[in-house]
């Protein structure tokens, strides 16, 4: 909508609009030295705000409120272990990964994790078609939903894929080199870096098409041309 929300790795968020500005963080203050959670992620699904982070916490915004939506089969065996993302069609199918391949879903009624082609940390993902998406270490990608799920074969870039975004009729793949698109069965590495576009990283869409956000460059596609907006 018409917000920015804005979080830091111990919980403190802000949320920005034309009507002003919310904070909620998730831990009190004498918390937040030595918080429960780094968190590496935040991001909505279906209107809901869902984040989380080391040791599998997952958090999802009431109002004003974060609850927390772990559980303690999630919270359970020793660390290192983290979600680094999350998505899904709503909240009663959501998908939380990270370290080690790890996936959990709430698609059966409850918190179930499910069994991965791949012991790679997963970043991020995104629903197309029907289906899951997710982007991870040396060009890992998944695609599935419930507790099937295929690794799809990936040979134009085996970099790591930091973000993931459904925009028109494929899904996008961000690298630190270039950007990978799945459609039709196939990737393919539609756009490579140069001085036109030198880096890149996160992807998000908006009513302008798909934006990719670099270090040092702000790039839009509008489905025919990529053109960089803004360079540093």
């Amino acid at each position: 909508g018409d917000r920015i929300g804005l979080m830091g790795p111990s919980g403190q968020y802000a949320e920005y609009a034309p009507s002003g500005r919310m904070r909620a963080n998730v831990f009190a203050p004498e918390e937040e030295d030595d918080p429960d959670c780094v968190f590496r992620f935040c991001k909505p699904v279906a209107g809901t705000l869902y984040s989380g982070g080391t040791d599998r916490h997952l958090y999802a915004l009431d109002g004003r409120v974060w609850i927390e939506i772990s559980t303690e089969d999630m919270l359970a065996g020793p660390p290192p272990k983290s979600f680094d993302g999350l998505t899904g069609f709503d909240a009663s199918e959501l998908y939380a990964f990270g370290w080690d391949g790890v996936l959990w879903t709430n698609a059966g009624g409850g918190w179930a994790e499910v069994a991965t082609p791949t012991n790679l940390i997963l970043n991020d993902g995104d629903i197309h078609g029907g289906e899951v998406f997710i982007g991870g270490q040396i060009g890992t990608i998944l695609k599935g939903r419930g507790d099937s799920w295929e690794r799809i074969e990936n040979d134009a870039l085996q970099q790591d894929i930091w973000s993931v975004r459904s925009f028109a009729t494929a899904v996008y793949f961000s690298c630190m080199s270039g950007i990978l698109k799945y459609e039709d069965g196939m990737v393919s590495l539609v756009r490579e870096l140069g001085p036109d576009m030198r880096t890149a990283m996160c992807l998000c869409t908006g009513p302008s098409g798909l934006w990719s956000i670099g270090a040092n460059d702000i790039a839009l596609f509008d489905g025919t041309t990529w053109t960089t907006i803004a360079q540093s």
